[in-house]
């Protein structure tokens, strides 16, 4: 079991461009596949909930334009709701099921209600079990000493994580963040900022790194994996510029007397900028409990792809991590298991994502293509016989967590 705490199983229904989804996830997952695949959409419903519980699941719509933007489209029976169901290892030892549904309701009643959600929480001991059930605003099981006040546009979890038990789940899944970068954004002098906690788009960096300059030794590592990515990066500073922040670089030229030149983020690369912000999500003093990266190769060249891997891979020491990408060097990277892959497809308007087929496997294990050379030549495929077993109407409500299953990801 994970000493942080992780997500074992993620289940999807009638989220965006996602149907049905059921995913296995270990420390490190990879959504591999095109553009327009739907890789985002995966990240997008856990980040769905983490916004449903540290704001509101009002607001968590509204980023999204609405709840009839976030429940899938179809060409027939256009879905009314949607579903996201998650099994967790807490980093308490517990094991937990949390799920929810959120269905579309007229606007004169508000638009949308929480229809549906559970939790269950078990251990530490076998017979040790924390619970509450709610269908459409009424408690079917009450968790004990605990009386939340329930209206249908707010999850109940919010409400019961006051006690001890709940409030785990409610922190690890508050905590989880996701990232896709702007090093335009990254560029401008921002007004000051706590620094605690990288913005999704990266543009307190500069504060972000402030804070980590304070802390023990990770602000050195951040300093030596964007050393490695690129050559003569001796520092990153923080820099005040008036009553705003911003970054400083300092690049060893071979100077004799062994003086750098600096730069500002004006005249670095985005490519520069883009590995910092990932490695500033890894490494920032608050750290995630789920950390989730689109394409943290975009803009980079391909011969920093091992680099940035490598702090990828250090970053789960602390932080279970769900990448996409759709880079063939990234996935090439020698520690790379087949099992941390996920292929995922756009077929017929629903994304489809599942492990590797298994001619993809095999190909690989056989060392007769590598997953860069599969992705390069379009022969990295879903396991289509997989997702078809999926039935098109799964029970995400039910009682019993399947959290003690063996995890293919452990594998």
């Amino acid at each position: 079991m994970s000493e942080h705490g992780r997500i074992r199983l993620l289940c999807i229904r009638n989220f965006r461009s996602i149907a049905k989804a059921q995913l296995s996830l270990g420390d490190l997952t990879i959504l591999v596949g095109p553009n327009g695949a739907g890789k985002s959409n995966v990240l997008d419903a856990l980040r769905f909930v983490s916004d449903a519980l540290n704001v509101t699941p009002a607001h968590a719509l509204q980023l999204r334009g609405g709840v009839g933007a976030v429940r899938r489209k179809a060409l027939r029976g256009h879905p009314t709701h949607f579903t996201i169901r998650l099994e967790i290892e807490l980093p308490d030892k517990r094991m937990a099921l949390y799920a929810f549904t959120v269905g579309a309701v007229p606007k004169s009643q508000g638009e949308f209600a929480i229809n549906r959600e559970t939790c269950i929480i078990l251990g530490p001991g076998a017979l040790q079990r924390m619970e509450f059930e709610i269908e459409k605003g009424k408690f079917k099981v009450r968790p004990e000493g605990v009386e939340p006040r329930l209206t249908r546009d707010r999850l109940a979890l919010t409400a019961v994580s006051a006690k001890e038990g709940f409030r785990t789940l409610f922190d690890f899944l508050a905590g989880m963040r996701f990232y896709n970068l702007v090093p335009e954004l990254m560029r401008k002098p921002q007004d000051p900022n706590p620094g605690l906690v990288l913005l999704r788009d990266g543009s307190n960096a500069g504060a972000v790194v402030r804070e980590l300059r304070n802390s023990n030794g990770a602000y050195k590592e951040v300093c030596e994996f964007l050393g490695r990515v690129v050559p003569g990066i001796m520092d990153v500073e923080h820099h005040a510029s008036g009553a705003q922040e911003t970054l400083r670089f300092l690049q060893d030229v071979g100077d004799k007397k062994g003086q750098p030149l600096t730069f500002y983020p004006t005249g670095i690369s985005d490519g520069t900028l883009r590995v910092l912000g990932v490695l500033l999500a890894i490494y920032q003093r608050s750290r995630a409990s789920v950390l989730g990266i689109e394409e943290p190769e975009s803009t980079v060249h391909p011969a920093a792809a091992e680099a940035l891997f490598d702090a990828i891979r250090h970053g789960t020491r602390w932080s279970q991590i769900i990448v996409t990408t759709h880079s063939p060097e990234l996935i090439d990277h020698k520690n790379v298991r087949i099992e941390e892959l996920r292929a995922v497809e756009m077929i017929r308007g629903e994304t489809v994502v599942t492990d590797l087929d298994e001619a993809s496997k095999q190909s690989i294990r056989e060392r007769l293509c590598t997953p860069g050379d599969l992705l390069r030549n379009a022969g990295m495929e879903v396991a289509i016989e997989q997702y078809e077993q999926l039935p098109d109407e799964p029970n995400l409500f039910a009682r019993d967590p399947i959290c003690n299953a063996p995890n293919r990801a452990d594998r």
